[in-house]
C-alpha cells in the first residue's frame, strides 16, 4: 500500500462537485474557497485525531526525564500513542498509564503514568509523571505519538492523508458539501465515511469507535449550523 500525498483539495472538489449537480463548492473571498476549505479541514482533522493511529503518522521524541515541569519542543505533536523510559543501565520499560491530566507528584520512582499537562499551541509541550520524580537522573523518555492536522490554507493545498486513504476522505469531504447544500444524499455518502474510517482503523475497541461516532455527531450538528449560515450568505447574494 502506498504512502504517497499527491491529491489536493480541489480533487476532492472535482470528486464531490459530480454528486452536487457542478453545484460552486468554493466561493467568496480572493481565492474562493469556502465552504469547501472548512470542510476539509474539518474532514483531516476527524481523521487525524484520537481514537485513531496510523503508522503513517506516527513519530518519536526523546528526552532526560525532568523532575520539574519543563516543556518539550515538539512542532507537530498532536496526542500520545505510547511512551516507555530507558534507564541508566538500558533498561526499557513501559509507561503503562496515558493520562489526560496528571497533579503535580512528588514521589521518586520510575514512571507508571504520563499526561500532557500544558501545550502552548507554539509547539511546546509539558509532560508530568507519576511518580513525579525521576528514581535515575539518566532516564530517557520517549514518547511515540500522532502528529496533529497541519491547517489547510487553500483549495490547491495537498491533503496530510496518503493517496490509499483518499476513498476515505473523499466520502467525507462530499458528505459534509452534502450536508451544507441540504441534499438528502448525505446520509449515504456520511455512512461510507464512517463505515470506510473504521475499517481501515485497526485495533479499534468498541469504546474507542462509540466515543468517534459521538464526536462525529457534534461535528455535524455543528457543521450543520455553519452550512445553513453560509446558504443564507450565498442567497443574500443572489447565489
Amino acid at each position: 500500500m502506498g504512502s504517497s500525498n499527491t491529491r489536493k483539495i480541489q480533487d476532492s472538489i472535482d470528486f464531490a462537485a459530480f454528486y452536487l449537480g457542478r453545484r460552486p463548492l468554493a466561493i467568496g473571498g480572493a481565492n474562493g474557497m469556502e465552504p469547501a476549505l472548512t470542510a476539509a479541514n474539518i474532514v483531516q482533522q476527524t481523521i487525524l485525531a484520537p481514537p485513531f493511529k496510523f503508522p503513517w503518522n506516527r513519530a518519536t521524541f526523546s528526552f532526560t526525564q525532568p523532575a520539574t515541569d519543563t516543556p518539550q519542543a515538539i512542532a507537530d505533536f498532536g496526542f500520545i500513542e505510547k511512551a516507555y523510559v530507558t534507564d541508566s543501565q538500558n533498561v526499557v520499560t513501559e509507561i503503562p498509564n496515558i493520562k489526560l491530566e496528571l497533579t503535580l507528584d512528588a514521589g521518586s520512582g520510575r514512571p507508571t503514568a504520563i499526561g500532557v499537562f500544558l501545550d502552548d499551541n507554539n509547539g511546546n509541550i509539558t509532560f508530568r509523571f507519576m511518580p513525579g520524580v525521576p528514581d535515575d537522573p539518566a532516564n530517557q523518555i520517549t514518547v511515540i505519538y500522532q502528529k496533529r492536522a497541519p491547517t489547510l490554507s487553500a483549495i490547491k493545498s495537498t491533503w496530510s492523508i496518503p493517496n490509499c486513504f483518499s476513498h476515505v476522505y473523499d466520502y467525507g469531504f462530499t458528505a459534509l458539501m452534502q450536508l451544507f447544500a441540504d441534499d438528502p444524499r448525505f446520509g449515504t455518502f456520511n455512512s461510507k465515511f464512517i463505515g470506510s474510517l473504521l475499517a481501515v482503523s485497526e485495533g479499534l475497541s468498541e469504546q474507542d469507535k462509540a466515543i468517534f461516532m459521538e464526536q462525529w455527531s457534534y461535528v455535524l450538528a455543528a457543521s450543520t449550523y455553519a452550512g445553513n449560515k453560509a446558504t443564507q450568505g450565498y442567497a443574500g447574494r443572489g447565489q
